[in-house]
């Protein structure tokens, strides 16, 4: 099991959004896939967990209480090869735990699921660094924009003290809600920020993920992306997102 994490210090980035297309995506093309929710904001359990009762008896937060992780696996509202652990407001109350839990549970399910993929809280501390020690593949969304520069270049820094720097290895910004520049003018605001991300980080993802009301769509009406010409854009980024994680050109119709 290849496990995926998607962090960022700064809300709305696009953590959830992307761990809900990656996850689709995979299950589509009939991997098993398990989703953990880390964000209080629960929203990727809104997304794939339409009851409330279920998510109040199974959660991550009971997991790493127990320490019984398999236990609290339940089935989503998509497909049937994708399953998720769901968030609970009561993570607040375990910010004093050992970051290694997570890690250390992961064999309890790593044989039932080809990938999992983390959605983590907008922080740093001990249930970030939970995530952070599970995880083969960092992958943080950022726009182009100064505080995601600075939040970025913090999250860097963090890494380095608190993981070694040998972690970098396996962090990567992905840049989201892009909006390409009209011209190749470096006066460009547009071109001066991506200059600045290209100078500051090694580690950019060569594909960006468009700014698009279909994610929204996506996400609260249910709108399949496809390879429609309205779509093919962001269908084409999100599939090359999806090749980066496995290693292999996964294709499907519609996620």
């Amino acid at each position: 099991m290849k496990t995926i994490v998607f962090p960022s210090i700064k809300g709305g980035s696009g953590k959830s959004s992307n761990s809900i297309m990656l996850s689709n995506f995979l299950g589509q093309a009939g991997m098993r896939v398990l989703c953990i929710d880390m964000d209080i904001n629960n929203s990727m359990s809104f997304y794939y967990v339409s009851d409330a009762e279920l998510m109040d008896t199974h959660s991550i937060a009971d997991a790493l209480h127990s320490g019984d992780l398999s236990g609290n696996v339940i089935p989503t509202d998509q497909l049937d090869n994708i399953h998720i652990i769901p968030s609970s407001f009561h993570l607040v109350n375990l910010r004093a735990i050992s970051h290694m839990t997570l890690k250390r549970m992961l064999p309890q399910v790593s044989e039932s699921y080809d990938y999992c993929i983390i959605d983590s809280p907008p922080t740093w501390d001990n249930i970030v660094l939970n995530a952070l020690y599970a995880a083969d593949l960092v992958i943080t969304p950022v726009s182009l924009a100064q505080w995601d520069w600075k939040g970025a270049s913090f999250f860097r820094d963090q890494i380095v003290q608190d993981l070694g720097p040998e972690f970098l290895e396996r962090w990567y910004l992905l840049i989201n809600y892009f909006v390409r520049p009209r011209t190749d003018n470096p006066e460009n605001f547009t071109n001066q920020l991506i200059q600045l991300f290209n100078d500051s980080f090694e580690n950019i993802l060569p594909f960006r993920i468009p700014e698009t009301t279909l994610v929204e769509r996506y996400i609260d009406l249910d709108e399949g992306i496809s390879k429609s010409k309205r779509k093919i854009k962001l269908f084409s980024a999100v599939q090359e997102l999806v090749q980066f994680v496995t290693g292999s050109p996964l294709d499907v119709e519609v996620f």
